[in-house]
């Protein structure tokens, strides 16, 4: 029995996306010249060296002075203060 085209065009789909995520990192188009990581957007590259590769954390919690390498993850953190 032949399958409907509609599931044939979604295993071919599939198959598209097995393929295109077995491709090597090395394929993405912006490389960290520190580190070698790889981003498929220059902004990813440029926030990786501005924020995380070889940069020592730049926001502190007043409080308990830990370090974050992103302000969003210090606000999380700060947060735990509040609850006590």
């Amino acid at each position: 029995m032949k399958k409907p085209s509609a599931e044939l065009e979604v295993e071919s789909a599939k198959d598209e996306l097995e393929q295109f995520l077995e491709q090597p990192k090395e394929s993405a188009g912006y490389s960290c010249p520190r580190c070698g990581n790889n981003y498929s957007r220059s902004h990813s590259l440029n926030r990786h060296m501005k924020f995380e590769c070889g940069v020592e954390p730049q926001f502190e919690c007043p409080i308990c002075h830990k370090k974050s390498k992103h302000k969003h993850n210090l606000v999380l953190h700060m947060r735990t203060h509040q609850k006590s």
